[in-house]
């Protein structure tokens, strides 16, 4: 069990703030994002598979290309802005189920505010129970809105993430 810091909760996404149509929430960056301070860059999660997919975009490209800002633009372009429900957490390698000492990210909160009318996608069950869990303030919101998706991690076997995501996102 190692502790994390999630580095991407403290990058100052001013983007974030526009008026986006969905809020896509994970738990905590893995290894590889928390490096190189960018969303699902291991290569084994299907995150920009899944919205290459959902967008008709070649996310793909964009991030063997390490255009990750790019990246970032397209998918706020489409009204949707990513953020993580952790800023820390003890837990062993990105394994999500290992989770223990969770530290809510506030600046989700400001998101979630700015962004009033988007709807919240959970990119996973796990990210959505400790939403539950640490964020009670929305919990109302929650009941009704909630949109939790199949998680893009490589440990979730699911085939059909991409129409999954498609349908709930349409």
């Amino acid at each position: 069990m190692k502790h994390v810091i999630n580095n991407l909760a403290r990058i100052d996404f001013e983007s974030g703030f526009c008026n986006a149509k969905y809020i896509i929430v994970g738990t905590m960056p893995g290894e590889k994002s928390r490096t190189d301070c960018f969303y699902y860059l291991d290569h084994r999660n299907s995150f920009w598979k899944i919205m290459s997919n959902v967008l008709g975009v070649d996310f793909l490209s964009m991030i063997q290309k390490a255009e990750y800002k790019k990246a970032y633009q397209v998918l706020l372009d489409n009204g949707i802005v990513l953020s993580d429900v952790l800023s820390e957490c003890d837990m062993d390698g990105a394994k999500d189920n290992t989770i223990t000492s969770p530290v809510r990210n506030e600046k989700l909160c400001k998101i979630i505010e700015h962004n009033k009318n988007a709807k919240l996608c959970f990119n996973g069950k796990k990210a959505y129970k400790l939403f539950c869990i640490l964020f009670k303030e929305y919990a109302d919101r929650m009941k009704e809105e909630a949109i939790i998706l199949t998680s893009s991690s490589n440990a979730n076997p699911c085939k059909d993430k991409d129409l999954i995501w498609k349908e709930k996102m349409a």
